[in-house]
């Protein structure tokens, strides 16, 4: 009789391949080529991500209502003084202020997301979360990582208001606070270094392309043959189209098109429009370029920018403190991961207890990089250094000190 249980039964079944227990066995062996799916995320990572966009939302909301109420304190007058009394200052206000808050998502949204992943982090030190994961073996590290998918869907955030949102509302950005809409932007005049043309006019519609009181100033031996200046009520501002490349249509010139004594360099940039007090003036002085210009290339889009920096009809220092925008725009989102990345074992470094003292490191490591960029961009503006290379600099920098302090981290 075989050795086994109550019943006679083995205490095991057979290690054959084949026969009673074959299923068993083939459940025990280890599947050398078994594919392991994507990396899932757990209850306590979702947890740690709900609670990252709680503290961003409120955090944002938080400083754009401050933003709001010192900002209609400040310009309360103007504000008063729109039409309608006060049910038009209100309707100003909401209108405004809605356009803004794109506005300051774009330059609080990076911040936002690093300041967002210090304070779960700490809320975790806090409520005393972090050693019973450190004691089922999970390393610290593993708990950045939703830190890390807050920060990127921040970035993509970022990416697609600053490419999508911002260039459609540019004109309303340029707007101070209590201006009356229907009367336009000051008009700053300029030249198109490519034409010699000098363009100035009254009021400027940037939402409309359209320029009020148009005066061009037409130049000697380049397109006249005497120096001549061409007055239009109205001048709309029109792109490219097939053959005709852009420039502005003015409505109603004076002197008419056939009273212009244009060289033969003149014919080619001066043409005739529908009608006989049109004239089409071929320029890329463009809306933007009449209002603002020192710094409203910040609401335009990447391919805006980069067509912009393609055009001869900017000066030099422009050119670069534009090209240093170009190059610093998507530099910085990598620069929030970097920052969080040194940022949370200066949090939870391992010799200290203080969640306060660690909080006033971090935000000395936040503000020294902050004050890496801007004086990078300070140097850059000065021809001191390259602007690809002020740009790159504060991305090294930081890369390099969160690689450092990484064995500060409590594990």
């Amino acid at each position: 009789m075989r050795g086994g249980g109550a019943l006679g039964r083995p205490l095991t079944p057979a290690l054959s391949p084949e026969g009673e227990g074959a299923d068993e066995f083939e459940s025990s062996k280890p599947k050398q080529n078994q594919k392991l799916g994507p990396p899932v995320l757990t209850t306590f990572d979702r947890y740690l991500l709900n609670r990252y966009w709680h503290v961003f939302g409120i955090t944002f909301c938080a400083l754009f209502g401050l933003y709001v109420v010192i900002d209609a304190f400040t310009n309360v007058g103007d504000l008063l003084n729109i039409r309608d009394g006060a049910f038009g200052a209100v309707r100003e206000m909401v209108e405004l202020y809605s356009y803004r808050a794109l506005w300051f998502l774009d330059v609080f949204g990076g911040t936002g997301a690093v300041l967002a992943a210090l304070v779960t982090m700490s809320l975790v030190l806090r409520h005393g979360e972090l050693n019973p994961v450190l004691s089922a073996g999970v390393p610290t590290y593993r708990l950045t990582v939703p830190l890390l998918i807050g920060t990127m869907v921040v970035n993509l955030l970022l990416v697609a208001n600053r490419e999508l949102a911002i260039p459609r509302i540019k004109h309303h950005l340029q707007m101070e606070t209590g201006d009356d809409r229907s009367l336009g932007t000051e008009v700053e005049p300029d030249y198109d270094r490519a034409t010699q043309i000098h363009v100035a006019g009254q009021q400027l519609f940037l939402g409309q392309q359209r320029l009020i009181g148009a005066e061009f100033t037409l130049p000697a031996q380049l397109i006249t043959t005497r120096l001549t200046m061409v007055k239009s009520g109205e001048a709309l501002f029109q792109p490219a189209k097939g053959d005709r490349p852009r420039g502005w249509l003015l409505r109603g010139a004076r002197p008419m098109l056939a009273q212009l004594d244009l060289v033969e360099n003149g014919r080619k940039l001066v043409l005739p429009g529908e009608t006989a007090d049109e004239i089409f003036i071929v320029s890329d002085l463009s809306p933007d370029r009449l209002s603002h210009r020192e710094s409203n290339f910040e609401f335009l889009s990447t391919r805006e920018l980069v067509a912009r920096l393609g055009n001869r009809t900017f000066a030099t220092a422009m050119s670069t403190q534009q090209s240093l925008a170009l190059h610093t725009r998507y530099l910085r989102y990598p620069i929030n991961l970097l920052v969080v990345l040194a940022c949370v074992p200066v949090l939870m470094r391992k010799e200290s207890r203080s969640i306060l003292m660690n909080l006033a490191l971090c935000s000395a490591v936040m503000g020294i990089t902050f004050g890496m960029i801007q004086a990078c961009n300070l140097l850059a503006t000065s021809h001191l250094i390259a602007t690809d290379l002020a740009a790159w600099l504060p991305v090294i920098a930081v890369g390099t000190g969160s690689a450092w302090v990484t064995g500060w981290i409590r594990t």
